[in-house]
Order: structure tokens, then C-alpha cells, then sequence
């Protein structure tokens, strides 16, 4: 355990074992840390967890816009398809042999 917790010992503990790691850090550090030490400690504990929790949702949103613009080509495509099946339809019609 290091003396001092710094953000990039943070970092690095919470890519490695997620937030229970950063618990468990926090906790052996408050063994020898003063509290302005531990309450620092804390503050940038929070920071690392919220810049990740930020990065999760900003992928999460790219991903949404994804599927929003993939869902609009598939309605598009559809009405395409609908578009052609009804012409296709009509011309089978106009061309069916009259009265047998």
C-alpha cells in the first residue's frame, strides 16, 4: 500500500479490482492517514469512480445514437421495400391475363 493515495494509484486500483478495490484501499489507508489525509483520499476516490462512471455513459449514449440511426435506415428501408412490394403488386395486377 502506498503512503499516499493519489489519483493515478487510484486509477490504477480501481482498473484493476473496480470500486470493492478502491474500499479496500481506502480502508487500509485510513490505518495511517490523518483524516485530511483520508478525506482527500476519499474526494479523488470518488473523482476516479466518477470520471469511469462518465466514460461508461458516454459510450452508452454513442451506442444509443447507433442503434437510434440504425432503427431509422431499418424503417426507411422497410418503407423502400413496402414501396416496391405494392408497385410490384400493382404491375401483376395490370398484367394478369383477362377472363379465361
Amino acid at each position: 500500500m502506498t503512503d499516499h493515495l493519489d489519483y493515478d494509484a487510484l486509477q490504477r486500483i480501481f482498473a484493476r479490482g473496480g470500486s470493492d478495490a478502491v474500499k479496500r484501499a481506502l480502508e487500509d489507508f485510513a490505518r495511517t492517514a490523518d483524516d485530511a489525509q483520508l478525506n482527500a483520499a476519499v474526494d479523488r476516490a470518488c473523482a476516479v469512480i466518477a470520471a469511469d462512471t462518465a466514460r461508461i455513459t458516454a459510450v452508452a449514449d454513442q451506442r444509443e445514437a447507433g442503434i437510434a440511426e440504425l432503427e431509422a435506415q431499418a424503417r426507411a428501408l422497410q418503407q423502400e421495400i413496402d414501396e416496391l412490394a405494392a408497385e410490384t403488386a400493382g404491375r401483376l395486377v395490370d398484367n394478369a391475363p383477362v377472363g379465361d
